[in-house]
């Protein structure tokens, strides 16, 4: 029953994709997905830390994590209490991010609510740091431009979830163009794929030796590699080219755009620029499967940028084109992700094994 009403919830966004009612609608379903869900590859887990948390010592791994957690938990506050509360502030910035860049705020969410928003459920402090990453790059945007701000939010990123240090070269935005990011990534890709003792090594200074093996030891099989790899360039490029249609007709002149035109090619702009720096996780991933969720995180990113195409009219038919591309491409990574590879730890716990849905159930 919760696979027909999300299809015909999903359907009915894509058509309504502005509608602020469908947005509710997939959010609220959203809340009640990460607050509710039990039984994933990660809950028990979660759940024995948190109500262990106060016989440990303190953890330099996601210091910033460990202490909010510790706090709710010495509180006398259940986890699933936690889980109601936290997922509704991280909701919440992830919906403000979203109704600030674009007005197509359904069809955004109706994207990410396909993919991968069923994998953030599962890796909660990573859906954590995400929504604080996508919350400050507003601050990397020209007009509202506050780099110490976004360094601030990136750090509590990094102390909630370590993988977020990565996202700390976003800073470099507002200061180069998108050929030259483009450039630095291609060469940052080659420096890594050939330095990876050294990086070790860095790891190996920052964290526990079981931490060492998870996201080190973890080999990639070649066909995973390759279809992860070839995901990120296809997004890459996808991405180039709704940032190309979008500032096709670009006014030359600063002075002669209003604000909200300046708000979406500011906003293309800052999307694409990210997407060429995140290439340097086809080589990241090469040695780490955990770090495949480096450019997922942007995938909300990805879609807002898409939602801004819908707006030129003049070039109708290749919007049409890149918006099926893109749909196809989150269908396929959800098809491959969460369902073939992962339905029995990850789909199925999360879309069937739900508290708040028992209770509503149970009483209707």
């Amino acid at each position: 029953m919760i696979y027909a009403i999300s299809i015909i919830i999903c359907i009915l966004a894509l058509v309504f994709y502005r509608s602020k009612l469908m947005f509710s609608i997939l959010i609220g379903e959203a809340w009640i997905l990460f607050a509710g869900a039990y039984g994933h590859a990660d809950f028990f887990q979660q759940k024995q830390a948190y109500d262990f948390i106060l016989t440990k010592g303190f953890t330099v791994e996601d210091p910033l994590w460990w202490l909010i957690v510790r706090l709710f938990s010495k509180s006398g506050i259940s986890y699933r209490a936690f889980l109601w509360i936290i997922s509704t502030i991280v909701l919440f910035l992830i919906a403000r991010t979203i109704f600030l860049y674009t007005k197509n705020v359904a069809y955004v969410w109706v994207l990410y609510f396909i993919s991968p928003m069923i994998l953030d459920v599962v890796q909660y402090n990573n859906f954590v740091g995400m929504a604080i990453v996508i919350f400050a790059t507003q601050y990397l945007i020209k007009g509202n431009r506050n780099l110490k701000m976004f360094l601030i939010l990136v750090g509590i990123a990094t102390g909630i979830c370590s993988y977020m240090i990565v996202y700390f070269a976003f800073a470099c935005i507002p200061y180069f163009s998108e050929k030259k990011i483009l450039a630095f990534s291609l060469i940052a890709c080659a420096v890594i794929f050939t330095s990876r003792g050294m990086i070790f090594w860095i790891a190996s200074r920052l964290m526990k030796d079981e931490k060492i093996v998870a996201y080190f030891n973890r080999t990639i099989q070649p066909d995973t590699y390759f279809f992860l790899s070839a995901y990120v360039a296809c997004g890459c490029l996808l991405a180039a080219y709704a940032y190309h249609i979008v500032i096709r007709r670009r006014p030359k002149k600063i002075a002669e755009l209003n604000q909200s035109q300046f708000s979406v090619y500011a906003v293309s702009e800052m999307i694409v620029k990210i997407n060429y720096i995140m290439l340097i996780t086809i080589a990241i991933q090469s040695f780490s499967l955990e770090a495949t969720r480096l450019y997922r995180n942007i995938f909300i990113l990805n879609y807002i940028l898409l939602s801004l195409v819908r707006k030129r009219k003049d070039y109708e038919l290749r919007s049409a084109v890149l918006r099926i591309a893109v749909l196809f491409m989150a269908i396929g990574y959800s098809y491959l992700y969460i369902y073939y590879w992962n339905e029995d730890t990850v789909l199925i716990p999360v879309m069937e094994h739900n508290a708040i849905l028992n209770w509503i159930f149970e009483r209707f």
